[in-house]
């Protein structure tokens, strides 16, 4: 009964890792998309600024 019970355990750990490593995944992407459009943000208005003058 013991081992049943280590057996489920050990399986919800595993699932519940693979879960967080997942949803951190998800989240370490979106925040590198919205650091990449920041920078090009901050970029286009130097180009526009520089051509005007």
């Amino acid at each position: 009964m013991w081992e049943l019970f280590s057996y489920i355990g050990g399986l919800i750990g595993c699932w519940l890792g693979i879960s967080v490593w997942a949803f951190v995944d998800i989240i370490e992407a979106n925040c590198r998309r919205l650091l990449r459009l920041i920078q090009k943000l901050k970029q286009k208005p130097k180009k526009q600024a520089a051509s005007r003058v």
